[in-house]
């Protein structure tokens, strides 16, 4: 036992101190015992704070002396006696200059403009308290944002821990390992050198990707800088930013990996659920680009939201046009910027027909190269945090569209979206200005979502008036059953082909299959009966 504690006591992070109120302790007596009847020095001030609990509160002239008294003198009379923790609100990061950034809550200190109501942060806080986002519910499957820009500092303190590394690629062997198309991609890929370079440079403004990177996803609640709207969100970086051709091939890498993990059942690839460009064409033109746009169609179809900043210029883009927010696909999330106040800010780009929605773009706080942090403006900063709201619903999906993942993942990402723009919160002033007249608000689109989850969305997968196996629970943890009214067989295979588990079944009954053993994922099972062959997807929490 020593031995285990002098190896906690070196290990740095593990422990950690917890905060209370010095000179404070709470008692708990035994029932009919006043405070009052506790033999303590005149300075102390006792307080009663539960009546149902006999629970006093003791405060002493300072810390010192609330560890001087000795409460063993009162052993008969108390039940528990303890220090007075502080509370942290579970949904305010500990980032130090958390503060800083009115974009998650706007207030009078920290708005850069004057005016009220502060009426244009996403309201981060509400949200965070339903998901701070990482993971697909119930699996071990990382939510990934692809970052399509001229590259990121990898080293900064605030995104180190949440960029994406493909675990299936051996870095610098030469090979490509998970046969993707891409060799050597462990980090990512840049377009340009052909390898996993994803170092900012010079770019068209050189660590713009470290800027845009920070609004989706810096890292929350890790005591360092700031936050992006998604805690723990996976950041695939792309390095592409010059032009047309440099953009279809940025957004063939986070396709292929999406599609690789959609054919797998997440034993290779990412699983990418949205990518952001900050960049385009002033004025372009989408039937000048017709392979350009078809590819958000491409990207839609294995599941993939995209986000796209419009023009910096106050310009209407249904009429003079923009690349790509002009673009028309169920899979394109178009973005303006807003003010503090909720707002479009004067320099963004409109449109009642390509404009989605708007999100804070003016004077935001974000991270910077070189492990630095500070205050920029653009329409470049609004669009990563609808792609980091786009990885937040994700993690907080239902089992109807988890279950609808592998079949129809299209359909999952047009939830999504609806979501986002069914939950915006509307602005006044942005009316006649984008198709939702209303801006990003993280609270209304969990609640939208939940709503849609409220609604049958699944494939179904039986039908019983056929007397076909009925299969349950789905998603399963431990147990899964077969209702069957016939003999047969089933066979379950994980993402690889490997044969998991196998039986048969007589006649009509249930038959439970234990499969507490299978690690979480998704499989495929395998059922024969009527001398007819049915498969369907399973998943294991």
């Amino acid at each position: 036992m020593k031995l285990r504690i002098l190896f906690l006591l070196l290990m740095p992070g593990l422990l950690v101190a917890q905060d209370f109120v010095p000179g404070s302790r709470l008692v708990q007596l035994v029932p009919g015992t006043e405070g009052t009847d506790l033999f303590i020095p005149e300075t102390v001030v006792a307080e009663l704070i539960s009546g149902e609990l006999n629970v006093w509160e003791l405060n002493f002239a300072s810390e010192e002396e609330a560890k001087r008294w000795d409460f063993q003198e009162h052993s008969d009379k108390v039940i528990h006696f303890q220090k007075n923790h502080k509370l942290t609100k579970r949904g305010v990061p500990n980032d130090p200059e958390y503060n800083l950034q009115w974009q998650h809550n706007a207030t009078p200190s920290n708005a850069p403009i004057s005016g009220s109501p502060l009426n244009g942060d996403v309201g981060s806080e509400a949200a965070w308290a339903a998901t701070t986002g990482g993971k697909l519910p119930g699996t071990v499957h990382d939510l990934v944002v692809c970052i399509l820009d001229d590259g990121i500092d990898e080293d900064h303190p605030d995104l180190i821990q949440n960029l994406w590394f493909n675990a299936n690629e051996t870095p610098d062997n030469g090979i490509d390992d998970d046969s993707n198309g891409y060799i050597d991609d462990h980090k990512g890929w840049n377009i340009y050198t052909n390898d996993d370079d994803i170092r900012s440079g010079a770019g068209f403004l050189g660590g713009h990707g470290t800027m845009v990177a920070g609004m989706a996803g810096a890292r929350g609640n890790n005591a360092e800088g700031i936050t992006g709207v998604n805690h723990r969100v996976k950041l695939m970086i792309v390095k592409a930013d010059g032009d047309e051709s440099d953009a279809i091939a940025g957004y063939s890498y986070p396709l292929a990996m999406r599609r690789l993990f959609n054919e797998t059942l997440g034993a290779k690839g990412a699983f990418v659920v949205a990518t952001n460009a900050s960049w385009g064409v002033d004025f372009g033109r989408p039937a000048d680009a017709p392979i350009w746009c078809s590819l958000y169609d491409s990207l839609g179809a294995v599941g993939i939201l995209n986000t796209a900043a419009t023009a910096n210029n106050n310009t209407n883009v249904d009429v003079d046009g923009d690349l790509p927010t002009s673009c028309t696909s169920d899979f394109l999330i178009s973005v303006t910027s807003n003010n503090a106040l909720g707002d479009k800010v004067t320099f963004a780009g409109y449109g009642t027909q390509s404009i989605d929605l708007s999100a804070p773009g003016e004077e935001v706080y974000t991270t910077k190269r070189n492990g630095n942090y500070g205050t920029d403006s653009g329409t470049s900063f609004a669009a990563p945090m609808v792609a980091g709201a786009v990885a937040l619903l994700y993690s907080n999906l239902c089992n109807d569209l988890i279950q609808l993942l592998p079949t129809n993942p299209d359909s999952v990402a047009r939830y999504v979206k609806q979501a986002i723009l069914d939950g915006v919160k509307p602005q006044t002033n942005q009316a006649g200005l984008t198709v939702t007249s209303g801006s990003l608000f993280l609270p209304d689109a969990l609640t939208r979502l939940d709503e849609i989850c409220g609604i049958s969305t699944a494939v179904e997968s039986v039908n019983e008036e056929k007397g076909t196996p009925l299969v349950y629970p789905n998603p399963f943890s431990r147990e899964l059953r077969i209702t069957h009214n016939e003999n047969g067989s089933f066979s379950i295979v994980n993402a690889l082909g490997v044969e998991c588990a196998k039986g048969a079944f007589t006649g009509k009954g249930v038959l439970s299959v234990d499969l507490s053993e299978l690690p979480a994922g998704w499989y495929v099972l395998q059922l024969s009966e009527h001398s007819e062959t049915e498969k369907m997807i399973l998943l294991k929490e």
